[in-house]
């Protein structure tokens, strides 16, 4: 993914969501659920498309946080896919 902001912090621009535990894939199934409820929550308050070009993980805006939401990077897709 490019940013469309490269030098300005992240986190000033969007809408984050912190989950609790090391990796995501390893949440239990209730964790999980309520993930999908607040995003199409957030997603429909503010208007934003549920799809990957808007709906993306940590590591995908800084390399230092490569397992952040998880190790596993298909699983980003597989929310986007829970929450349509």
């Amino acid at each position: 993914l490019v940013l469309s902001r490269p030098k300005i912090n992240p986190n000033l621009w969007t809408i984050n969501i912190e989950n609790e535990g090391l990796d995501l894939k390893d949440a239990p199934e209730a964790q999980r659920k309520s993930l999908y409820e607040l995003i199409i929550d957030i997603a429909k308050r503010n208007n934003i498309p549920l799809d990957r070009k808007h709906i993306i993980g940590h590591y995908e805006i800084t390399t230092n946080r490569y397992y952040c939401p998880s190790s596993d990077h298909t699983l980003m897709d597989k929310i986007v896919e829970n929450c349509k």
